[in-house]
């Protein structure tokens, strides 16, 4: 078969068939076009095997998925199905493991296995392959730290009295060592069942209240741990869509961004021509009682991030805590270059003088207002909108009002502010963590 043409360079899976349409092999990629590619280039760097499946095949098939996390359950779902002759090591599910948690213990231990051999262990999976179930926990066993230890080097670090290496790394309580008792280690690890069940919002919310708690006790030390959690297991349980989802569309990713910007769009009232891309920017600061400020700007086109188009801005006005003021900054030094096209020679060098479809920023009505006031100065009409954490809340202005709208968690125009909301934030505090490592250095 001839090397295919025009391939995305996007996550996805790729089946080889054969001349009868029947599945020779299913394949994941973090990046199609590279993946695929190799399979043409020089046959001679193919082992006998993979030679003899391209030589067959007769047809390629791909389908683009949103993150190599879905590509891979994609994979595994197809191969089971298909049951493809040249993914030989899928033929058994020797490659899948379950979390299994023993309650049996006063400590419960949690760990991976393979097969289920106890009534009394809580098993959750099968998780596609080895690797993903370790990631897995070793993601949940920074919020939740517990014991995987067998029982017989439990009781030879009982006997010793001390923790082990990851006791000193805070990823185990070291209940072996009375560092805590069963109430309160059972009490930490119970959270893991909750969001392994897709309990997320349920645990959020817990994480919010106690926070909010420690805040007005002001506790801040306490209160800032509980916002790192809260940070973290948003973090790792972002949603993805289901393999059976890609199957009944398998442009599910285009479908799903086209959605949520019709969806958007119709919510502010404004008109879209879907076939110019649509961009939106969104802003956040982060600092620390006003040291170390900064702004990030972080675009979305279509949907997805364009991070070369990504800007970071280091707060030269405000040295006290003022974000409405400094999102002022950054919104002037942004609008500034908007219809101006930097060139080295006539080749651009940035992307400041496209125009947003739509700005969001991290906020509420000051933010907001901030925003809108910048905007005014230039006469520059870009529709706006804020979004505050505490309960998600969307404010935004249309007819010279602000409005206010709380939207259905699964609302698709939600998802699109909040995933912009999310990485602008992420893009900031990097860059604002790297600004005060740099200041507590010492000079040399």
């Amino acid at each position: 078969m001839e090397p295919p043409q025009k391939l995305p360079s996007s996550p996805g899976i790729y089946i080889f068939r054969d001349k009868n349409k029947k599945t020779l092999y299913v394949g994941k990629a973090k990046n199609l076009k590279s993946r695929i590619s190799s399979y043409f280039l020089n046959s001679s760097i193919l082992g006998p095997k993979t030679r003899k499946m391209v030589n067959t095949a007769e047809s390629l098939k791909w389908l683009v998925t949103d993150t190599e996390f879905e590509a891979l359950l994609l994979e595994t779902d197809l191969i089971k199905r298909l049951k493809p002759y040249y993914n030989s090591q899928w033929k058994d599910d020797k490659n899948f493991k379950f979390i299994a948690i023993d309650w049996t213990s006063d400590f419960p231990r949690i760990y991976t296995t393979r097969r289920k051999i106890n009534s009394k262990t809580l098993y959750f999976g099968p998780y596609p392959e080895g690797k993903t179930v370790n990631s897995v926990l070793r993601l949940l066993r920074r919020i939740f730290p517990f014991r995987d230890c067998s029982n017989t080097k439990f009781s030879r670090s009982k006997k010793l009295g001390r923790g082990c290496l990851y006791y000193d790394l805070g990823l185990c309580p070291a209940p072996c060592a009375g560092k805590i008792d069963s109430a309160q280690y059972k009490l930490l690890t119970g959270n893991i069942p909750l969001l392994l069940k897709g309990k997320k919002k349920r645990l959020l919310n817990q994480y919010r209240r106690k926070m909010k708690n420690a805040s007005e006790l002001r506790n801040y030390e306490k209160a800032s741990k509980y916002r790192d959690k809260i940070q973290k297991l948003e973090y790792i349980t972002q949603q993805f869509s289901t393999p059976d989802n890609f199957l009944k569309s398998p442009n599910l990713p285009v479908d799903l961004y086209e959605e949520e910007i019709k969806q958007l769009t119709g919510i502010l009232q404004i008109k879209h021509n879907p076939k110019k891309a649509f961009r939106l920017e969104a802003y956040d600061i982060s600092n620390l009682q006003g040291k170390q400020a900064t702004g990030s700007m972080i675009v979305l086109v279509d949907g997805k991030p364009s991070k070369s188009e990504y800007r970071r801005f280091k707060i030269q006005s405000c040295q006290q805590p003022d974000d409405p003021g400094m999102l002022k900054e950054v919104l002037r030094r942004r609008i500034s270059g908007i219809g101006i096209i930097p060139k080295i020679g006539m080749i651009p060098i940035s992307t400041f003088h496209i125009r947003p479809d739509i700005i969001l920023i991290d906020g509420g009505i000051p933010q907001l207002n901030a925003v809108i006031s910048v905007l005014e100065e230039t006469d520059l009409k870009i529709p706006t909108l804020a979004l505050a954490k505490k309960e998600e809340t969307l404010f935004y202005k249309l007819n010279n009002t602000i409005k206010k709208l709380n939207l259905p968690t699964n609302n698709p125009a939600l998802h699109l502010v909040q995933r912009a909301r999310d990485e602008a934030h992420r893009f900031a505090l990097a860059y604002h963590r790297k600004l005060r490592k740099t200041a507590y250095l010492p000079s040399r």
